[in-house]
């Protein structure tokens, strides 16, 4: 039992050491919350997500597209990369229709909370960093 004891202050001890010495990076560190009640801010947002819905399409496991459907918080940094979640919401439209995606009626209550990482590729070219989706 006193090994056990000893063994587990040692962990302690270890992971404090590790989180004094061991710089780890702040995910978040340089991101602002974004106002979604600004418009020019909000716009800035869905044009970078209209850059890679194709992009969050292609990982998506179904036959039909997705289109963003509400946005529920979002940060930014310097507005060349955002952390964003929101629902994406499955359409009528199967996958072969992307071209005509801005057109495709949604299905009622066929959403997924998602999270997206997007970073500014170029002026105009978006990429997708990191991207997921639970059912809703």
């Amino acid at each position: 039992m006193y090994s056990k004891i000893l063994f587990l202050n040692l962990i302690g001890a270890l992971l404090m050491i590790m989180a004094i010495h061991c710089d780890i990076p702040d995910p978040m560190e340089g991101f602002k919350p974004v106002d979604l009640n600004d418009t020019t801010a909000k716009n800035a947002l869905e044009k970078a997500l209209k850059n890679v819905e194709q992009q969050m399409n292609e990982n998506i496991n179904s036959t039909h597209l997705y289109r963003v459907k509400d946005i529920e918080h979002a940060h930014s940094k310097q507005n060349i990369a955002y952390k964003v979640v929101f629902l994406f919401g499955e359409t009528k439209c199967k996958k072969t229709d992307i071209d005509h995606i801005d057109s495709c009626e949604f299905i009622t209550g066929q959403n997924k909370d998602c999270g997206a990482d997007i970073r500014q590729m170029s002026h105009d070219s978006w990429g997708l960093a990191e991207f997921i989706c639970l059912q809703k």
